[in-house]
This record gives C-alpha cells, sequence and structure tokens, in this order.
C-alpha cells in the first residue's frame, strides 16, 4: 500500500502539470481560430481589402487544418479569388459559406448566413472610394497621354562634359 501512495505523490505533479499545458494550448488554439475568425468576419465586404484579411486567410490551412469541411470550402473560395472570369455572386456565396462553417465550428450555432451577409458601409466611405478611384482613373489616362509615359529620361547634352 505504500509503493501506491508513493506512486501518487510522484506522479501527481507531472499529471497536474499535464493537464495545464494541455488546456493551456487548446485555450490558445481556440484564441487563435477565433481571432481569424473575427478578422474575416470584420473585413467581409471591405471594398479595400486590408493586408490583415489576407493574411487570415492565408492561415486558414494551418488554424483549421483538422477541419476538411472548412479546408475545403477555403480551397474553392481561393480558387474563385483566383479566377480570371470572376464570378462575384458565387465568390459572396462562398465566402458566406466558410465563415458559416468556421462559426458552427466555433460553437457560433445561432449565428445565421443571413447575418453573415448583413455589413454596414457608411455612404461615406464607398463615395470616397468612389472619388479615389475616378482620380486615379485621370490620372492614369493623363500620364498614359503624355508623351515621356513609359519611355526613360534622355540625359540632358548640355551637362555630358
Amino acid at each position: 500500500m505504500e509503493w501506491i501512495n508513493l506512486l501518487a505523490i510522484l506522479l501527481s505533479p507531472v499529471v497536474a502539470v499535464s493537464i495545464t499545458l494541455w488546456y493551456q494550448k487548446r485555450a490558445e488554439t481556440i484564441k487563435t481560430k477565433k481571432n481569424l475568425f473575427f478578422v474575416l468576419m470584420k473585413y467581409r465586404r471591405s471594398i479595400n481589402i486590408p493586408l490583415e484579411y489576407v493574411e487570415a486567410l492565408n492561415s486558414i490551412d494551418v488554424v483549421f487544418q483538422n477541419q476538411k469541411e472548412i479546408t475545403g470550402l477555403w480551397a474553392q473560395y481561393c480558387d474563385n479569388l483566383h479566377s480570371k472570369q470572376a464570378d462575384l455572386e458565387k465568390r459572396g456565396h462562398l465566402q458566406i459559406d466558410l465563415l458559416s462553417a468556421i462559426a458552427k465550428h466555433l460553437g457560433y450555432e445561432r449565428l445565421k448566413q443571413t447575418q453573415i451577409d448583413r455589413y454596414y458601409e457608411p455612404q461615406l466611405y464607398q463615395s470616397q472610394q468612389a472619388r479615389q478611384q475616378e482620380i486615379s482613373d485621370e490620372l492614369l489616362r493623363t500620364l498614359k497621354a503624355s508623351e515621356n509615359y513609359g519611355t526613360p529620361r534622355k540625359e540632358d547634352d548640355s551637362k555630358k562634359g
């Protein structure tokens, strides 16, 4: 009976530390998944796609490596993003399916696809984006119409000595 007590005394700290480390790893994994999901939700309909969103998309295969449904949906969405003939309606559906699968995996069972699809963007942002695009297009048109666009500058003959 004494050896059982001795074994329990020796193994108790090992078991306790192992459980603590397992729990911390699990909590960190869940936190990483939730942070990725929140970034994807935050920028899901943004006109200007921030780097943080791109990085989150590119992390899906690692963060959700054991969830084949999610990585499969990400692969479909990624293929659509790379498509030369963009089907924007299909892209939107694929994005919603991906976000919905991640939400379900994280325990957000009552989050509906209609809620994921709902997104607020002030009219001011849309107007600023349209104005910025007009300025950019006009600048490019002006530069292309100028004589020196796309040709290297010639050295000034008077400076040659």
